[in-house]
């Protein structure tokens, strides 16, 4: 046989072999198309505020984008951070396109943050916005006033509270216990309110916390004090108790966390 039939042949078993081992046993070439590798389409999120790379931006600010389209259910998750690698999950099950940071979760001023949002459709990404940017602004304080009506003070309490700030005792120049009560509802305007009704107290702390104003240790009467004190108004006080569960610092600092009060104090 010639060398040229020969390949011909050759050729031919080959390929008669491999039909064989594609088929189904009944001739019929079997295509293995299981889906397997195949990557689902992200879509692109488009974003509207704040825009990209925006300056200076509130640090509570409003961040919104588009709806995405589906005849099934969407939510979203919304990151943010302070890095495009260090993005951490603030917000998720969201069914609006906006969402708004609170007071309470303020940003921190003057600082770069990174976001991007992401829409879910039975529990499977279906889109994402690129990651965005924006700078948050700086606040500069700016001198009112000289000669507040209340006076020169030191070792006072200050605290916001039913829409004023609240200036309660303290101590004069010539180191006097106050017992002066003003109020402001716009930081320049002062109004005097009374009389704290139990002698004159400084150093003390004063907070707002469940609808009352608190006021906690300081110096009363010349002594440490383990007395706390309340108020629904500001002006009218009670003594909620005379000693205190715990062993009170005259350094100490009470603030509000969630639901409780707690108390952190200096090591002495």
């Amino acid at each position: 046989m010639k060398p040229f039939f020969r390949s011909i042949i050759v050729c031919l078993i080959l390929l008669c072999q491999g039909c064989s081992n594609d088929d189904n046993g009944n001739g019929v070439v079997v295509i293995d198309d299981d889906g397997v590798g195949d990557e689902p389409i992200i879509e692109t999120l488009a974003t509207l505020t704040p825009s990209n790379n925006e300056i200076p931006v509130s640090k509570t600010p409003s961040i919104s984008w588009e709806n995405y389209g589906s005849d099934q259910p969407i939510t979203y998750s919304l990151f943010l951070g302070t890095s495009e690698n260090t993005l951490t999950e603030i917000e998720s099950g969201l069914t609006v396109t906006s969402y708004d940071i609170e007071i309470a979760n303020a940003l921190d001023l003057n600082t770069e943050y990174f976001w991007q949002i992401i829409a879910y459709e039975e529990g499977e990404t279906v889109a994402q916005s690129e990651v965005q940017t924006f700078t948050t602004e700086l606040i500069f304080p700016s001198l009112i006033t000289e000669d507040a009506a209340y006076g020169a003070r030191k070792a006072t309490g200050v605290e916001v509270f039913d829409d004023k700030i609240w200036v309660i005792g303290g101590r004069n120049e010539a180191d006097v216990a106050l017992t002066d009560i003003w109020s402001s509802d716009d930081g320049e305007n002062w109004t005097l309110e009374g009389d704290f009704p139990f002698g004159g107290i400084y150093g003390h702390e004063l907070i707002a916390f469940n609808g009352k104003l608190w006021i906690y240790g300081g110096i009363s009467e010349g002594v440490l004090s383990n007395k706390i004190f309340s108020s629904e108004d500001g002006i009218a006080w009670v003594e909620e108790t005379e000693t205190t569960p715990f062993i009170q610092y005259q350094n100490s600092k009470f603030e509000v966390f969630g639901d409780s009060v707690r108390l952190q104090t200096n090591l002495n």
